[in-house]
């Protein structure tokens, strides 16, 4: 309060009023009598009287007082504001300093944060500290002082001080830190108050390779050395000493990641900079990088080629050996440039952690047909059966098994070549299925479990179910050895077995084929309680229903509403399924292809193949799930064998769409609102 007061009475002198006066000879033209005073005690006096201030040439200055002239003389001084700034910073130390150097005072005062100079020789045994560790270097007139005392005799004693130059790297606040505890030297001042690290840290910094790149010629110490005021760290070239602030530009670039590192090697989370960057780049710590190579999953990209990773070998620098000997440093391999580590995603790995997957592969191959169960093996065993079946293929080549080796799963072709499998199972599936089975592993699946485990067989029922599907009403006996390569009288053989009469009726040398409906009514095994676990939505009833019958685009934002309609009133997402059949995935079927696409890689909606979505529809319904429907169609035509009209009309549930708004009908509510209350149960 008493600096801010007085700062405030200067304030008011400075711009006090003032008037010229004459001069005779070295006094004013006033014949009052006098008193002379200093240049501080003049400025001390007219603070305390409200008088009007007088002014002449050369730095006169004068207060008329009960008839008294009392004045003071300062060459060089032209106005009244520039005495009172003088006394600001230099107080009553005014008196013997040239005013030439004020300006290098001001600089001075300035680069350190201090208001004035009284203030700064309150410091004195603290700069003398900082200039004596060289925490400070002070140059005047080019220089440079090397100890307080020097400091004060120049800029209060040497006129014309004006090219000053400071240079500090802390405050002086953490420079008075350093003093009272005792730090000697600059270099370790410097890295505990701007990098927060005690010397005793300095192998954590040995650890972090980043720092020590511009100094490979130089060799380092383990045990740093204090020499004057630096720590000497290492010699280069000739007995050139290499000192630790030498790292501080680099650290400045890694400060970040060099307080990160600190704590996570304190906390033992990482032992080695190879690891930090693991962990912060991939999210794998070094056990987790251990258990992929005995996957045989980590792999090291180089010119476009890849080398496996066999082996790790822990240390200050973990290092990676691959198969032909190669060694890698695991920091080096996160540079952005080749050689780079290819590691699988951390989520993946994890999720084939918690899993109950045998083996990675296993998992990769599930995750990648969760929606495209149609074109590719759900899990292991069955990629190993359709192989047997003959109907995988690579590149051309039949994939003739399937063998495993530790943790890894091989392939192998008909030439005996071998290839991992996970290749394979990347999000391109780079096996073929041949026709007749390509694009048909739900049949393939349904009829192997129905005993067509044989190849001809399951060949030839795949066959017919081609044609079933493209609405043929018969087919040759000769058609059907073009299209399956089995011989006629082999083909006769099996469509004579009871196997086949469900499919049709071998006359002459054509097949005719039943109904696939009338074969479905009558294997449809009907659950008929009325303890429903989910709901089935007719996807392509609610997409092409309501206002769409006449523009014959599907609505898929109709779908959306269904589903979110259904979440709010308490149906879990889980219990919800959305059918659409895979033709509807064309932009001439569909008003939003893209968003229809999206919905499917959610899992939101399952797509079926060919013409038969009421049909799967209702085998979900009645059979797998045991399900509610929703549904305006009545299914009328697939009454008959096992299915009775009531099973149907139990499940269904109907709506109408009243612009964007979706809603239950009223004498459907009842059968949603059961399940919804079983669910709230469960919860």
């Amino acid at each position: 309060m008493e600096r801010s007061s007085a700062n405030d009475e200067l304030s008011h002198l400075a711009h006090r009023k003032t008037y010229k006066v004459a001069m005779d000879g070295s006094a004013p033209d006033i014949t009052l009598p006098g008193v002379h005073l200093t240049p501080s005690g003049f400025v001390e006096f007219a603070k305390r009287k409200v008088g009007e201030v007088l002014m002449w040439e050369h730095g006169g200055f004068g207060i008329v007082d009960n008839g008294i002239l009392y004045w003071t003389e300062i060459e060089g001084i032209d106005s009244l504001p520039q005495l009172v700034e003088f006394y600001r910073i230099a107080g009553k130390s005014m008196d013997s300093i040239p005013p030439e150097n004020l300006e290098g005072i001001k600089k001075l005062l300035n680069a350190l944060n201090i208001q004035s100079l009284p203030a700064l020789e309150e410091r004195a045994a603290l700069i003398d500290y900082a200039i004596s560790t060289g925490l400070i270097k002070i140059t005047l007139d080019g220089s440079e002082i090397e100890s307080w005392n020097e400091l004060i005799q120049e800029i209060t004693g040497y006129r014309g001080v004006s090219d000053v130059k400071v240079e500090h790297v802390l405050t002086l606040r953490d420079i008075q830190k350093c003093r009272e505890e005792s730090i000697s030297t600059y270099d370790e001042c410097v890295l505990k108050r701007k990098y927060g690290m005690e010397l005793s840290d300095y192998p954590i910094l040995l650890k972090m390779h980043v720092l020590f790149e511009d100094f490979k010629e130089c060799e380092l110490f383990t045990d740093p050395v204090r020499k004057g005021e630096h720590i000497v760290i290492g010699e280069c070239g000739y007995g050139e000493e290499l000192y630790l602030s030498e790292l501080f530009p680099i650290m400045d670039r890694y400060s970040n990641t060099l307080k990160d590192f600190r704590e996570l090697v304190k906390s033992g989370k990482v032992s080695s900079y190879g690891e930090y960057l693991l962990l912060k780049k991939k999210q794998y710590t070094l056990s987790d990088l251990k258990d992929m190579v005995a996957e045989g999953l980590v792999k090291v990209r180089e010119n476009g080629n890849y080398s496996k990773i066999v082996s790790v070998e822990p240390g200050d620098e973990v290092i990676l050996v691959s198969e032909d000997g190669t060694k890698y440093a695991l920091n080096e391999l996160f540079s952005g440039a080749p050689p780079e580590l290819a590691v699988p995603l951390a989520l993946n790995y994890r999720n084939y952690k918690k899993s109950s997957a045998k083996y990675y592969v296993e998992w990769k191959m599930l995750r990648n047909v969760r929606n495209d169960e149609q074109r590719a093996p759900k899990n292991l065993e069955e990629f190993k059966k359709l192989a047997e079946l003959g109907m995988l293929f690579y590149h051309g080549k039949e994939i003739k098994d399937v063998i495993v080796k530790g943790r890894e799963v091989y392939i192998v072709l008909s030439d005996g070549e071998e290839i991992e499998m996970y290749r394979l199972v990347s999000s391109r599936n780079e096996f073929e299925l041949k026709e007749p089975f390509g694009g048909a592993l739900k049949w393939v699946r349904r009829y192997t479990a129905e005993g067509f485990g044989e190849r001809d067989a399951l060949k030839l029922v795949l066959a017919i179910k081609q044609q079933e599907f493209a609405k043929k009403d018969k087919i040759s006996i000769k058609a059907l050895s073009k299209q399956t390569g089995i011989p006629p009288e082999r083909i006769e053989f099996y469509l004579t077995s009871d196997k086949f009469k469900r499919f049709g009726e071998l006359r002459g040398d054509a097949f005719y084929l039943h109904p696939d409906i009338d074969e479905f009514k009558r294997s449809v095994k009907v659950r008929r309680d009325s303890d429903y676990q989910y709901v089935v939505v007719d996807g392509r009833n609610v997409m092409y229903g309501g206002e769409e019958k006449e523009k014959k685009k599907g609505r898929v934002d109709h779908i959306i509403t269904v589903v979110e309609s259904l979440k709010k009133r308490g149906i879990p997402e889980d219990r919800i399924k959305v059918i659409v059949k895979n033709a509807d995935f064309n932009k001439h079927r569909v008003d939003d292809l893209e968003k229809l696409r999206e919905l499917e890689s959610k899992g939101i909606i399952e797509s079926v193949s060919y013409g038969y979505d009421d049909m799967e529809i209702l085998k979900i319904a009645l059979e797998e799930l045991n399900a509610l429907i929703i549904t305006n169609d009545k299914y009328r035509e697939f009454v008959g064998g096992n299915i009775k009209q009531e099973d149907i009309d139990e499940r269904r549930i109907e709506y109408t769409f009243r612009g964007k708004q979706f809603h239950i009908k009223k004498s459907s509510l009842p059968k949603l609102e059961k399940l919804i209350e079983k669910f709230k149960k469960e919860e």
